[in-house]
């Protein structure tokens, strides 16, 4: 593999990732929805690594070292998400008491499109696989991905509950499993990161 290719699939995950935040947001803004916001929050997070691995990525092709970056990468991410559980949940507690109507058509369509770009961040990211000596960097993007999928599925449902039996509350249901899966997905890289330093074996799914 080229480092033309690697490097391009790192700006392709990058420009996806900031497009998909962007979109969400103005989602957001137009349906008031939690389980949207979380999501857009978390598909923010992704871009830290990605812009770290290709980072990373070069250091190493001038003959250096970036291990320890990427350690600490790892922790700084693995802290901003789990930032996210915790506003997620809140949020979602917050939604449950005091529920409001969400336009379900608009919500539905943003959280597809937003379900699309993730489709398209699992194609790229395919392509940094071998970047990286420290296992813990690569899978910890992929774990994000994936992640993620399952949050817009989340919030897709909770669309098409609203659209179809008017539960209003199937948005704070979406932002517990948004912290739900974004929690999950803190103690594998935490456990892929002590991993590393164990000189362990890493996880992988």
């Amino acid at each position: 593999m080229t480092l033309g290719r690697e490097v391009r699939a790192y700006i392709a995950l990058i420009a996806i990732t900031l497009a998909i935040f962007v979109f969400e947001k103005i989602g957001v803004s137009i349906t008031g929805s939690h389980a949207l916001d979380a999501d857009a929050w978390h598909v923010l997070g992704h871009s830290v690594p990605f812009a770290i691995g290709l980072w990373a990525f070069l250091i190493r092709q001038s003959q250096k070292n970036p291990t320890t970056m990427e350690r600490l990468t790892s922790v700084c991410n693995i802290m901003f998400l789990a930032w996210v559980a915790y506003w997620a949940g809140t949020k979602g507690i917050e939604r449950l008491f005091n529920p409001v109507h969400i336009p379900a058509g608009a919500l539905l369509f943003f959280a597809i499109v937003g379900l699309f770009g993730n489709v398209l961040q699992l194609y790229f990211v395919h392509h940094t696989k071998h970047a990286h000596e420290e296992a813990h960097t690569y899978w910890g993007q992929v774990w994000h991905i994936v992640a993620d999928l399952l949050t817009s599925v989340a919030v897709v449902g909770a669309g098409i509950l609203i659209l179809w039996k008017g539960w209003i509350l199937a948005d704070a249901i979406a932002s517990f499993i948004v912290a739900f899966m974004v929690g999950i997905l803190v103690l594998l890289q935490t456990k892929n990161l002590y991993g590393s330093l164990t000189h362990s074996k890493p996880s992988r799914f």
